[in-house]
């Protein structure tokens, strides 16, 4: 084997890995802000501990009549960990990711979730993150990230911060019902790393150093 053409497709990937793990989230579009409510049926701050919000944060909301906008990554074939972090709903309510088209997390039944349960799945061109939620009781109708979607109006896609590296936000759902609590179901997204470039490096050189000691 060419010992450069080698060495050549390392560098190479390591450029990608390092441009891959690069990614980052923002949000982009038609985007408004709420304030999480409080009151008997205000936002579950109890229930939904784990997103780390509370009771009078401010957080960016997408929805039907809001526009098309939402939760973008600025990277392509992005693999993203979604972790389950609870529901105050009397509704059976979904979490998606569009790719497959695959059920991330339900909230209620045989099949719920529990807190701390985690999903993967892999995105498709930059843009924006393509999931969504889905209420399962009101005849399935969903708002949909990115997108003015199908949803009835009053659903609502509720996001946090985004952590400060860039690389992980928490989603909440409102199903719409005149609440606008944003408790209805909770997930965070966020952004797989890539192996550390230096350990891709490490493993190119080794492959490099076998080589030459087989030709000597």
């Amino acid at each position: 084997m060419n010992i450069k053409l080698f060495a050549s497709a390392a560098v190479s990937a390591l450029m990608i890995a390092g441009s891959a793990t690069a990614a980052s989230l923002s949000f982009s579009g038609d985007t408004d802000t709420a304030i999480l409510p409080g009151g008997p049926t205000g936002f579950s701050a109890g229930d939904l501990g784990a997103t780390g919000l509370s009771v009078g944060d401010t957080i960016t909301t997408v929805g039907k009549d809001i526009g098309v906008g939402g939760l973008s990554v600025d990277a392509d074939n992005v693999t993203f960990e979604v972790t389950y972090l609870g529901s105050e709903a009397g509704h059976l309510n979904e979490a998606v990711e569009l790719a497959m088209g695959d059920t991330l997390f339900i909230n209620k039944g045989p099949d719920a979730a529990s807190i701390g349960d985690t999903a993967t799945f892999k995105g498709g061109l930059a843009g924006f993150v393509a999931f969504l939620f889905r209420d399962l009781t009101d005849g399935g109708e969903f708002v949909q990230n990115g997108e003015t979607g199908a949803s009835a109006t009053g659903l609502r896609i509720g996001f946090s911060e985004i952590s400060s590296d860039g690389k992980s936000v928490v989603a909440l759902f409102a199903d719409g019902l005149g609440d606008g609590d944003f408790d209805d179901l909770a997930i965070r997204i966020s952004i797989v790393p890539l192996p550390a470039g230096g350990l891709l490096l490490l493993t190119a050189l080794g492959g490099i150093g076998v080589m030459r000691r087989k030709k000597s």
